[in-house]
């Protein structure tokens, strides 16, 4: 792959590209250079790229509006051919409309096997999620997806809304959501895990939802999902200012506990205005210590109110875990 692969910087090199008929591009975009590209034309270009296998597409924020996206992602939908396509796209205009076109180009992708799309405040709500969610329930091949969309309008709607689309891709083995600051509550978080009960073959999960109220509720829904991914071996869970509390994190550690083939674990948690937090924390670090094929464990508690005896003792317990090739907990 590494020789075919070309790196695309103006509209003269990937003219140069398209003779050579080349399988793997990857385009960058750089504000100085928008006013002497016309996108539409880019598009066409891509359009034409029909042994394409592995598209890149990087944009500085602000360069993608609306119709332009639109435009674009019609063209990439004629790469028939694409396994892996990547989409940077993040502070962009491209809004619900713009996310709509794209879920529908998705859905003619029926070969992709890997799919990244960096929309990171451009501006999704209901109606982008929509779309998205279509264009990913027809990815049957889909084994890689990295989802973006921190800071947009997604709320329980379109979060469950997603997971209905996730869903369908029941080849997934890493699933990767940064879906922090989306006015998420338990009700969007229970969806999403409603939606993606059947991808059971994921392997690697990285579910960052900082900043949504989802509280014990959610963190149960996430515990019990968890507990039914026998093969998940790389966890990451991003859980700042969430509102979850003692009897959240225990019930999750009843779930988690089942995850015995867990190799790798990184906890980000961030209560620093909820007093009672001190033994879910306490219950969580003494069933990661127990884990056998555990080899790191990256932790992150910012937590006010936990006693200067226990964040002491809990260092020494993980500090006699010798099993670990690292600790990094920071209290």
């Amino acid at each position: 792959m590494e020789d075919d692969l070309k790196i695309i910087q103006d509209e003269q090199d990937l003219k140069k590209t398209l003779k050579h008929e080349i399988k793997s591009i990857d385009i960058s975009i750089k504000v100085e250079s928008i006013y002497i590209m016309d996108l539409h034309k880019l598009g066409d270009d891509i359009g034409q790229c029909s042994n394409l296998v592995h598209l890149k597409l990087t944009m500085d924020k602000n360069i993608l509006d609306e119709k332009s996206s639109i435009y674009i992602f019609q063209q990439i939908a004629k790469c028939v051919n694409l396994i892996s396509l990547s989409l940077n796209l993040n502070n962009s205009d491209i809004n619900n409309s713009g996310t709509s076109a794209l879920g529908k180009t998705i859905s003619q992708l029926t070969n992709l096997k890997n799919i990244q799309i960096d929309l990171f405040q451009a501006k999704v709500g209901i109606t982008g999620a929509t779309g998205l969610a279509f264009g990913l329930s027809k990815c049957q091949q889909l084994e890689f997806l990295n989802l973006y969309l921190t800071q947009n309008q997604l709320g329980n709607t379109g979060t469950s809304l997603l997971g209905q689309g996730i869903g369908s891709c029941i080849q997934i083995k890493k699933l990767t959501l940064y879906l922090s600051a989306n006015h998420i509550q338990a009700e969007g978080i229970e969806g999403l895990i409603q939606g993606i009960q059947n991808c059971s073959k994921i392997q690697e999960l990285n579910l960052l939802i900082g900043y949504n109220q989802i509280k014990n509720q959610g963190m149960i829904a996430i515990g019990s999902y968890l507990s039914q991914l026998s093969e998940l071996k790389i966890l990451n869970l991003y859980l700042s200012n969430c509102g979850v509390n003692n009897s959240g994190l225990v019930d999750f550690c009843t779930y988690l506990k089942v995850c015995s083939n867990l190799n790798y674990i990184k906890f980000h948690f961030n209560e620093s205005n909820n007093e009672e937090i001190e033994v879910g924390i306490t219950c969580l670090i003494n069933l990661l210590v127990q884990f056998q094929k555990l080899y790191q464990i990256i932790g992150f508690f910012k937590i006010k109110y936990l006693d200067e005896k226990i964040k002491l003792k809990l260092r020494r317990k993980l500090k006699k875990t010798k099993k670990l090739v690292l600790n990094n907990f920071f209290f």
